[in-house]
């Protein structure tokens, strides 16, 4: 009978091996995907990162004490917005946004938007079909999830 020890000492040296056993298995490769696909979803977060920067540009334009602590976060959603659909021109950003009346309703309302967007990078990830963009929109929802506590330690 194997004492505890010996499990767990067992289980510490199998247990990495079984993991890059699992890791290294290669599936059927998929088919590809059309083309138009990857653009399509590029092309739909490009403009929901417009839409992220026409909320911050409201932001800063009702509540200018704020523009220091967000135009960085700002500048890297129309850096985002560039990198996936850098041949398009900007879609026309809307006319009025509702913004909170308060610094601390606006920021919370920044703090939503972001967590929403951070989603819907991680679903588009799943619908890119191209390594190269689902890693790109990794990186984006990454970047958005970052924004959340730095949006929330504002509001302190």
């Amino acid at each position: 009978m194997l004492t505890r020890r010996q499990g767990l000492s067992a289980l510490a040296v199998l247990g990495p091996i079984g993991f890059l056993a699992a890791c290294s298995g290669r599936a059927e490769p998929e088919p590809a995907t059309p083309t138009a696909l990857p653009a399509t979803v590029a092309t739909a977060v490009a403009a929901q990162e417009q839409d992220l920067v026409a909320l911050y540009d409201a932001a800063i334009a009702a509540f200018p004490e704020l523009a220091v602590s967000i135009q960085p976060i700002r500048d890297q959603h129309s850096q985002h917005a560039t990198s996936l659909d850098s041949a398009s021109t900007p879609s026309p950003l809307p006319t009025t946004i509702d913004l909170p009346e308060t610094v601390e309703a606006a920021l919370v309302a920044l703090v939503s938007a972001e967590r929403r967007a951070k989603r819907q990078r991680i679903d588009a990830c799943v619908e890119a079909g191209e390594a190269g963009l689902a890693r790109t929109l990794a990186f984006i929802a990454a970047s958005e999830g970052s924004h959340v506590p730095a949006l929330r330690d504002l509001r302190a």
